[in-house]
């Protein structure tokens, strides 16, 4: 029961007072809760959003570098398949010029036996025309053996 102040007997006009009092301060304690929850939920969204995001900015991070990573060892192979192709280059360049030189000293090593042959061929002419025939002992014999050299030359120069 509730008692009116001034005269301390029992007052309806008060209960009806406090009893309006009680709901209002449950109406604004509702209120309180609902705002607060509202402020949770913000809060919750908004760090919820924030993970997100930050999940989405590594993501593209890695992505990066993973696709920097790709281009370097991309740029490695062909940096690598280059100097092997220059190496093969330069390999095959010098066994080219050494298979030249090995033939151009062939080719000269051929050309003094061929010059070292003529130049006996034509020693042994000479001297079969210009020695004296009729000599007898070794210079005899040098000439003989030179004319026989000499026509055995000229035969086969003759026959293809």
């Amino acid at each position: 029961m509730y008692y009116c102040v001034s005269c301390s007997a029992p007052c309806n006009i008060v209960r009806k007072s406090v009893s309006r009092l009680t709901q209002f301060s449950s109406i604004i304690i509702i209120i309180i809760i609902i705002i607060i929850i509202i402020i949770i939920i913000i809060i919750i969204i908004i760090i919820i959003i924030i993970i997100i995001i930050i999940i989405i900015i590594i993501i593209i991070i890695i992505i990066i570098i993973i696709i920097i990573i790709i281009i370097i060892i991309i740029i490695i192979i062909i940096i690598i398949i280059i100097i092997i192709i220059i190496i093969i280059i330069i390999i095959v360049i010098i066994i080219i010029i050494i298979i030249i030189i090995i033939i151009i000293i062939i080719i000269i090593i051929i050309i003094i036996i061929l010059i070292i042959i003529i130049i006996i061929i034509i020693t042994i002419i000479i001297e079969a025309f210009t020695s004296v025939y009729p000599f007898t002992g070794t210079n005899a014999r040098r000439t003989k053996n030179a004319l026989n050299c000499a026509s055995l030359f000229l035969s086969l120069k003759m026959h293809p």
